[in-house]
């Protein structure tokens, strides 16, 4: 599987006024795997548990290849301690959307129904590359 990630400088979130100053929540790797468990545990899972909840949004449900190799992606992401995505979002086809936006790139990953997987990497809205994801 092709990883690409874009990472932009993380801010402290508190910090300390003591001899040393030590920055608590500053391990971004930490963060990041906690951030990619709660989209497996709250999204992804529950997507798969209940998929009538889509019912009433006019959508239809990810189905199960999709939400397995969305999952699989995602495990991988998580132990690779990757930037998680911005957002996680069912397509109206029945696949999966993972996004994460810089300044300049948009990263779209795209599982679709028959769980087959593209990344679209946009740079200031263009399309900057195009490919399809071999997943294991």
């Amino acid at each position: 599987m092709k990883l690409l990630t874009i990472s932009e400088p993380a801010e402290p979130i508190v910090q300390t006024t003591g001899a040393e100053k030590q920055v608590l929540g500053s391990n971004p790797e930490f963060q990041h795997r906690e951030d990619w468990q709660m989209i497996l545990d709250r999204e992804l899972l529950e997507w798969g548990a209940r998929p009538d909840q889509f019912a009433d949004e006019d959508s239809i449900a990810p189905t199960r290849k999709a939400i397995a190799t969305a999952y699989q992606i995602a495990t991988q992401m998580r132990d690779a301690a990757a930037p998680p995505p911005m957002w996680v979002t069912p397509t109206t086809e029945g696949g999966v959307a993972f996004a994460r936006r810089g300044s300049t790139l948009t990263i779209r990953l795209v599982v679709r129904p028959d769980g087959s997987a593209e990344l679209i990497v946009l740079k200031e809205s263009r399309i900057e590359s195009r490919d399809e994801l071999s997943v294991d």
